[in-house]
């Protein structure tokens, strides 16, 4: 995600990832879907820009499911939060901490 152009990133066009996986290769696409609050576990909230990302049919994800991804609204970039579903239910993962980080992340409480 740090490597593809803010100009590209953060428009309203889809983009076309190729992804090799064990039985081929595959495209996924990752569209931006604009700025959310979001809150995370311990109460604490941040400014991020919301994606979702088409996911390959499988054993594990149905066709039309997508991943959606919550990065943080800063230089850093980080995923606060990512969830997607699954065959038998969902996955959900929250961002807890993050040390040594190039670039001073803010809080908004």
């Amino acid at each position: 995600m740090r490597s593809i152009p803010d100009s590209l990133l953060f428009s309203k066009q889809a983009i076309r990832i190729p992804v090799r996986l064990d039985d081929g290769q595959y495209d996924v696409t990752l569209s931006y879907k604009g700025k959310a609050l979001i809150k995370l576990r311990r109460g604490d909230t941040h400014y991020a820009h919301y994606f979702e990302l088409s996911l390959v049919e499988g054993t594990v994800f149905k066709r039309g499911d997508v991943l959606k991804l919550w990065l943080g609204n800063d230089p850093n970039r980080l995923p606060l939060q990512v969830e997607s579903p699954i065959r038998v239910g969902s996955v959900k993962a929250v961002f807890e901490r993050a040390e040594n980080l190039r670039h001073v992340q803010e809080k908004l409480n």
